[in-house]
C-alpha cells in the first residue's frame, strides 16, 4: 500500500534508494581504494609506536609489520561480521564526537 507521505526513517535510508546502489558501490570502491590505505597506514604506524616504542623502525622489520597488519585486518573482519548495521557505528561515532566537541575539547583548551 503506497501512501502520499511514506514513513521514512534513518534505518531504511540505504534500502529505499534502490536506483542509487550503483552510486553507493562506486563510492565504497573509491573509499576502499584511496582512503583506507591512508587510514590503515596511520593506524599501523601509531600502533607500532605504542606497542614497540624501543624497537627498530617498522620498515626494517617485516615480521612485526606483517603481524600488526594481519591483526588489524582480523579486528576489522570481526567488526564487519558482528556489528549488525552501519547505523550503529554512525550513531556511536556521532555520540562520541558530540561529547568530545561539547565537553572534552573545551576542557583540554582550558587546561
Amino acid at each position: 500500500m503506497h501512501s502520499l507521505f511514506p514513513v521514512h526513517s534513518i534505518d531504511n535510508e540505504l534500502e529505499d534508494s534502490s536506483d542509487m546502489h550503483g552510486v553507493f558501490d562506486l563510492a565504497m570502491l573509491h573509499i576502499l581504494c584511496l582512503y583506507f590505505q591512508l587510514f590503515f597506514y596511520a593506524v599501523r604506524v601509531n600502533l607500532d609506536g605504542l606497542i614497540f616504542s624501543s624497537s627498530r623502525p617498522l620498515r626494517q622489520y617485516n615480521f612485526r609489520f606483517a603481524s600488526i597488519t594481519f591483526s588489524l585486518i582480523a579486528v576489522i573482519f570481526l567488526g564487519v561480521n558482528f556489528i549488525p548495521r552501519i547505523w550503529d557505528i554512525f550513531q556511536f561515532t556521532g555520540a562520541t564526537a558530540a561529547v568530545c566537541v561539547a565537553f572534552i575539547f573545551p576542557a583540554a583548551v582550558t587546561l
